[in-house]
């Protein structure tokens, strides 16, 4: 007997928490006079399931980008350890658990001119699964029909970590780097190509980096690819592949004054779905002859690939007399989301923080919030749907009109969809002596709440089609039959 694996899911948990840290300038740079802007990137070391509980540590990297007394721009990093826990009733130490970390808001206050505390308000959901088998069985000799179960489960997740660097020329029309001040990045999978055992992820990395120049201060969007081949030890030909990419850590220098050289290091995470195993239903002729059967309750999430899809999010702000502006850090933080039928709506904010050149010389800055609202097409989803939302920043700019700026945001918005499913699969079939009864007799039976009628015909061995099912199945009546 053949045993499929699947993850069966048992429950989810949602915790916000709190990651504080305070942030020391190097000793090799300016005086903090204001800060412009401040990220940051969670990295979960270790869980730990004790009882009724999730223990979730980790580091959390901070970099601030802010305005010098110098009047120059620069930005530091540095890391600061968390630890949060998450309450997860019922969950047992034998569980697997998977953390996704979100950011809901982060912020700065300048302690003193050589520190900043930053805070990070962080959303943590653990989902939590088992390993469970479910067994293909043979049931040659009994009158069976198969029921296929149109879903996908999690067979086997395989986690890749890689490192790539690559270099850019800076493009004609823009001015020699000097100093590198701070940079951004995400990546994207475009697709994921079949190669016996190996898949082949392929996509980009994406960079918003700002740089000083002996003329002033310069930002620069771009991109590379990057393809990775991942060994699954596993034959992928009926298989179904959804990858998903999340960068661990990033950074830009630059040897020379015409390249910027970037290092980065991501992990790939691949989910590799099979279909589920047949629903084995015994048939009413088996059932009146003496089989036995026993079901096994399955839950699970299936995921779904879903497309992205491009926003373009506009706000005006009065900044006074502006000579031209320098940079703009984009972040969107996502407050909910929701399935509707065919459609995914996304509510949240995303926070602009402008570096710009005033008229006298000066360096300064400013935050601007635009409200994000939008309703995205996913088809074939629906209502009870689960989704999980993945923005990424493409490009920003801004346009000075007066005393007016306006700011437009190119956002990529992906989804990732998950329907749960719950199935009574039939592990365990069994022959055995028929109940005999007169076959001039008439049973009159009422029905547990948690009860179906393939329960009640399995138990009284009779077909369900001889179940009559009057007064909304309060009563239900067993027909005479032939035994």
């Amino acid at each position: 007997m053949d045993t499929i694996k699947i993850d069966m899911f048992l429950g989810q948990s949602e915790s916000k928490g709190q990651i504080e840290g305070e942030i020391q300038l190097p000793a090799d740079k300016s005086d903090i006079e204001k800060v412009f802007s401040v990220s940051c990137n969670v990295n979960v070391r270790e869980k730990n399931i004790t009882k009724d509980s999730i223990q979730v540590a980790g580091e959390a990297e901070f970099t601030v980008y802010y305005i010098s007394n110098q009047g120059t721009a620069d930005s530091f990093s540095a890391i600061a350890p968390f630890t949060h826990d998450m309450d997860a009733k019922g969950i047992e130490q034998e569980n697997e658990v998977s953390i996704l970390c979100r950011m809901e808001d982060i912020g700065s206050s300048i302690i003193d001119p050589r520190s900043v505390k930053a805070v990070a308000t962080a959303n943590f959901t653990a989902n939590v699964t088992r390993k469970s088998g479910v067994p293909e069985m043979n049931t040659d000799g009994l009158q069976t029909r198969r029921v296929p179960v149109d879903s996908k489960c999690t067979e086997h997740v395989e986690v890749h970590p890689f490192h790539i660097t690559n270099e850019m020329r800076i493009p004609g029309g823009m001015e020699q780097v000097e100093t590198i001040v701070g940079t951004q990045c995400y990546g994207i999978i475009n697709g994921i190509k079949k190669d016996g055992q190996n898949a082949i992820c392929y996509g980009d990395i994406c960079f918003n980096t700002v740089y000083s120049s002996k003329d002033g201060l310069w930002q620069i969007n771009d991109s590379f690819p990057f393809e990775e081949v991942i060994d699954c030890d596993m034959a992928l030909e009926n298989k179904e592949l959804i990858g998903s990419i999340s960068i661990k850590k990033a950074s830009a220098t630059a040897y020379d004054p015409d390249v910027i050289s970037y290092s980065v290091s991501a992990v790939i995470r691949l989910d590799i779905m099979s279909g589920m195993p047949y629903g084995l239903v015994v048939d009413a002729y088996s059932l009146t002859h003496g089989i036995d059967t026993q079901k096994t309750h399955i839950s699970m999430k299936s995921p779904m690939n879903c497309d992205f899809a491009k926003y373009t999010f506009r706000a005006n702000t009065k900044t006074g007399p502006v000579e031209k502006p320098v940079c703009i850090m984009a972040t969107p933080y996502i407050k909910s989301e929701y399935a509707m039928e065919g459609t995914v709506n996304i509510e949240g904010t995303l926070m602009c923080d402008i570096m710009f050149l005033r008229d006298d010389g000066r360096l300064d800055c400013t935050r601007v919030q635009l409200p994000m609202d939008e309703t995205v097409p996913v088809p074939g989803v629906k209502e009870d749907f689960e989704v999980w939302t993945v923005p990424n920043i493409q490009k920003t700019s801004a346009i000075i009109t007066g005393d007016d700026m306006e700011i437009r945001c190119l956002m990529d918005i992906g989804i990732i969809a998950f329907k749960q499913e719950e199935y009574d699969i039939i592990q365990n079939v069994e022959e055995k002596d028929p109940l005999n009864r007169d076959n001039s007799s008439i049973m009159i039976y009422f029905k547990d709440e948690d009860e179906d009628l393939f329960d009640i015909a399995k138990n009284f061995h009779i077909a369900m089609e001889d179940i009559n099912t009057d007064n909304e199945n309060k009563l239900i009546l067993i027909n005479p039959i032939e035994c």
